[in-house]
């Protein structure tokens, strides 16, 4: 696909659309890339690791689609992230522990997938965070008293 071919693209939007399949693998080429948004459209996969190779993005939105299987642990490489949106797709298992190296995360939405577990402590390492959505899963167990330290919460 030429879509890899794209060097120094910073910014792909295509949300909104009706694009089908998997997310492209070419993406991962393009290490410019700093926001990538292809929220509501109707990608569904199961692997999209290779996300994790894309080091320098700080907006990921892959909400409104249908995604599935587990999180991919991966996408906790992605350090710079401060928004993170997988909402409202078919994700299921635990919350990957990777999840908590993302320190600088501002807007963390997992809501209405079916995730499993409960919610990490880890979480804690969030001090920057100012909205986390997680209904609509089927978490189990207690709110680690640990959140009650993220004052922007």
């Amino acid at each position: 696909s030429e879509i890899g071919m794209l060097q120094t693209l910073t910014s792909l939007n295509i949300s909104s659309n009706v694009i089908v399949g998997e997310i492209p693998r070419e993406l991962q080429n393009i290490a410019s890339l700093t926001t990538l948004d292809l929220h509501s459209n109707k990608i569904s996969a199961t692997e999209f690791s290779f996300i994790g190779n894309l080091k320098r993005l700080s907006y990921l939105d892959l909400s409104f689609n249908g995604l599935y299987g587990a999180i991919p642990s991966k996408i906790g490489l992605l350090t710079k992230l401060t928004e993170l949106h997988l909402n409202n797709n078919q994700f299921s298992g635990m919350i990957p522990e990777e999840l908590s190296r993302l320190v600088k995360l501002k807007n963390l939405t997992l809501n209405s997938n079916k995730l499993e577990g409960t919610i990490p402590k880890a979480f804690r390492n969030y001090a920057l965070l100012q909205h986390l959505s997680l209904f609509e899963n089927k978490l189990s167990g207690t709110v680690p008293v640990e959140l009650n330290n993220l004052h922007k919460l």
